[in-house]
């Protein structure tokens, strides 16, 4: 499965699972991304998975069917291990390659609102400031 990035940036998956989680008193769903250890670092996921590289994610599978996923900006997760640990919270399975993982939560309307609320201030501001 390939990732792609609001940046254009490229990456091979193991696996994208979903999943509703509970983040700073908030329902949310979530993605979390898995990559093979070997070909991905915990460095490099901290680098590409960003809110702003996270606007809109598209996931391709092996057949080419392709699926955009929008307002995934908050990273919640990030590390490294088991791939049935990392899906299963605990709970050790039959596969044990080692993944590098990441999830993302979900923005809110509200939230999204707000964050749009402030660019707007942002901008009058400095268009007063500069005038």
């Amino acid at each position: 499965m390939k990732v792609i990035l609001s940046n254009g940036k490229e990456l091979e998956a193991k696996g994208v699972h979903g999943r509703s989680i509970n983040y700073q008193g908030v329902q949310r769903d979530s993605l979390i991304f898995l990559f093979d250890a070997e070909s991905e670092s915990l460095t490099d996921a901290l680098e590409d998975f960003t809110a702003e590289n996270c606007a809109a994610v598209t996931l391709e599978g092996d057949n080419g069917e392709r699926f955009i996923y929008e307002h995934y900006t908050i990273r919640t997760e990030l590390g490294y291990g088991y791939k049935d640990f990392v899906l299963t919270g605990g709970v050790s399975g039959k596969d044990d390659s080692k993944v590098v993982y990441v999830r993302m939560a979900q923005t809110t309307l509200l939230e999204r609102t707000v964050e749009s609320q402030q660019e707007a201030i942002d901008n009058l501001i400095a268009a007063v400031l500069e005038g």
